[in-house]
């Protein structure tokens, strides 16, 4: 039977992978992949990398871009959005493994951290999946267009919305788990407290 220590600690290694896997996602320049001819363009929610003939070019924002009208229909003026959506998804993170770190030598069931960190994750996994599935929908919706003219797309793979999206999933992942350790708790506590009382009201007086 696998120990309680070890459970905490797959928690917490599994949630420390949700949060590095959210970091990788947000700083890394795979929101948008777009290709056309020997101009390749990778653009982050921070900065985005424009190569021409195989030599790159990093800027830092997205109005700088050069051909971003090229992904108008995954509204790029609206980043900032996305920027709010991952960074507080990762503060929240942070927040829930710092939690789960230092409830790791008490009860994972009955510590109050552990609750804020439950509330922490979910809103995490909400807040990163969100942010990947919103942008993927915009990149779809371009996608659909180019396909009613019949037109081949320039959008290639967008790693860091999947990138972003398991991280999140991750922290769903942890949250259930907890959320159903701590049901299995009060079940027990609520059949197990019954039982005592019936079994010290059946011992005779003076043989305690």
């Amino acid at each position: 039977m696998v120990e309680e220590s070890q459970i905490k600690m797959l928690v917490i290694v599994i949630s420390t992978i949700s949060l590095l896997l959210q970091i990788i996602g947000c700083v890394t320049p795979g929101w948008l992949n777009i290709a056309v001819e020997y101009i390749s363009i990778q653009s982050g929610l921070w900065y985005a990398v424009t190569c021409v003939h195989s030599k790159c070019v990093t800027a830092v924002g997205i109005s700088g871009i050069p051909g971003a009208n090229i992904g108008s229909g995954i509204y790029l003026t609206s980043m900032k959005l996305y920027q709010g959506l991952t960074v507080t998804g990762i503060i929240l993170c942070v927040v829930a493994v710092i939690l789960l770190c230092r409830s790791r030598c008490s009860s994972m069931s009955t510590d109050g951290p552990i609750k804020i960190a439950m509330i922490n994750l979910l809103l995490s996994g909400i807040l990163a999946v969100a942010a990947a599935g919103k942008f993927g929908s915009g990149l779809l919706t371009a996608i659909n267009t180019y396909s009613i003219y019949n037109q081949e797309h320039p959008y290639k793979f967008s790693y860091s919305l999947l990138i972003t999206g398991t991280g999140g999933l991750l922290a769903f992942v942890v949250f259930l788990y907890l959320a159903c350790t701590l049901c299995r708790k009060r079940d027990n506590e609520s059949t197990s407290g019954p039982q005592r009382g019936i079994v010290l009201s059946t011992v005779p007086h003076g043989k305690v």
